[in-house]
């Protein structure tokens, strides 16, 4: 069995260390490759796999269209090698972001990830974005 401590540090250090203190030069450190993200809205789709270079672009992306992008951890959960973590994400658009023009509108919306941790090390999570509340907020869908 893991330690469940060990496993929710190694997870906060994704959202504290590199989210929020912009610290992608720790991806290697926290992070196992491959690394696998399931997007738990089209669940027939294969997870994407990405090694250290593919998870800091991804980090990049969110970052680029929203420069004070920021993750709030609400709950975190731990149970044997897996961990359960709510946050709110809140960021401006200031930036394109996944072929939308800036609209220099503030977002702020609800993830669910499980993030499985081996070694100490983060191999893949499972998420659940509010993508509706997303693209509602940017006056993409009404």
């Amino acid at each position: 069995m893991q330690n469940t401590e060990q496993d929710k540090t190694a997870v906060l250090r994704f959202f504290d260390e590199i989210w929020n203190g912009r610290r992608l030069d720790m991806i290697q450190e926290v992070f196992a490759t491959p690394y696998s993200i399931t997007n738990l809205l089209t669940p027939t789709k294969p997870p994407k796999i990405y090694d250290h270079k593919g998870v800091e672009g991804h980090i990049q992306k969110w970052l680029h269209g929203f420069p004070d992008f920021y993750l709030n951890v609400k709950d975190i959960l731990s149970q044997d090698n897996r961990v359960m973590v709510r946050w709110i994400s809140e960021g401006t658009h200031m930036q394109t972001f996944e072929g939308i023009q800036p609209t220099k509108k503030l977002v702020k919306f609800s993830t669910i990830g499980i993030f499985e941790v081996k070694d100490g090390k983060l191999v893949g999570h499972s998420a659940l974005v509010d993508a509706y509340t997303l693209y509602f907020q940017l006056g993409i869908i009404k």
